[in-house]
């Protein structure tokens, strides 16, 4: 199977610019859900779905762009969580079995990375970014809180909250110490935003989809453990009062690299959808009225022929060129 960053090499990324409809794996539209204690968009059909390669455990492995056969922090921790949605669905215990053996894999694989006493690490390389091995996620961690935080409701076994609690502090370390915290200056207005890094390259990265899905797992142990709360509410605050870095005039930004002297690279139509989504989860868990705001104009956007084609023309120029 194609490595999910090399995915947009297919005729199904520009029918979703005409079709506005997902048409495959990587591309699975996540309807949101109305009760946000199962999870804020409904990935079940992820798991159901599944087409990923698995060892001889029935434990997911993920294809690297490289070819090689890995465990994948995002991966695992994605699949745990759309099992734990599909059993919430179906109500069939082979789904929460899957999410249980899953999150226990990703928690098994915890380790020290520089200033980190307990991350999960990918060791396959993102060449967009520039990673190579050994680095942490934030999206993948974030994940990790609401899927602990669900299985500790759900089961009261401390276990898992006090492992959520452990895998917080990586969201108070900058990248530089081995978590995935940055801190931008933007350019010279004086004006800091900090995001956190899905993809904690050397350089800025800064993808939006990223950010918000750890700002939902701070949110998700903010419930239980106050200092996740805080973080949360300053971290969104943020978001809010620089979501023009992402939210354009004619379509959204899938990252902020171009803060650092590179060209844009533009959302997808399928990130674009989601950013739409995610940016309106905000908005209902803060009241603040930007993120509405930044919704209803890439929803216009996302209905505009014209904005589609600008965000399909600029996505192959940064391919190609």
């Amino acid at each position: 199977m194609k490595a999910a960053t090399k995915s947009y090499k297919s005729l199904n990324t520009f029918k979703q610019y005409y079709t506005l409809q997902s048409t495959d794996y990587w591309h699975i539209k996540y309807p949101l859900n109305s009760d946000p204690q199962n999870y804020y968009w409904d990935m079940s059909e992820k798991a159901i779905q599944c087409e990923l390669e698995r060892d001889n455990e029935g434990l997911t492995q993920y294809v690297g762009e490289d070819g090689g056969t890995y465990y994948s922090s995002i991966e695992l921790i994605q699949y745990a969580m759309a099992s734990f949605q599909a059993h919430i669905k179906t109500k069939e215990k082979y789904w929460l079995n899957e999410c249980i053996l899953h999150t226990n894999k990703y928690l098994s694989l915890a380790t020290q990375y520089k200033n980190a006493t307990f991350t999960v690490l990918n060791k396959y390389p993102v060449a967009l970014y520039g990673l190579k091995n050994e680095w942490p996620s934030a999206l993948s961690l974030g994940v990790a809180l609401s899927l602990l935080t669900r299985l500790y409701t759900l089961s009261e076994e401390d276990s898992y909250l006090d492992a959520a609690i452990k895998l917080f502090a990586n969201f108070k370390l900058t990248v530089e110490e081995g978590g995935v915290l940055r801190n931008v200056k933007i350019n010279d207005t004086g004006c800091k935003v900090s995001v956190l890094e899905e993809y904690p390259s050397e350089e800025l990265s800064g993808v939006l989809n990223g950010h918000i899905t750890a700002l939902w797992g701070l949110y998700d142990l903010g419930k239980h453990y106050e200092e996740s709360n805080r973080l949360f509410n300053e971290l969104s605050s943020q978001l809010a009062d620089n979501i023009s870095l992402w939210d354009e005039k004619k379509w959204s930004n899938y990252d902020i690299t171009y803060l650092t002297g590179k060209k844009k690279n533009l959302a997808s139509i399928h990130y674009h959808m989601l950013h739409v989504q995610q940016l309106f989860v905000m908005f209902q868990l803060t009241g603040d009225q930007r993120f509405s705001a930044s919704v209803e104009n890439m929803i216009r956007q996302k209905y505009s022929l014209f904005c589609r084609v600008y965000g399909l023309v600029n996505k192959l120029v940064f391919r190609l060129f």
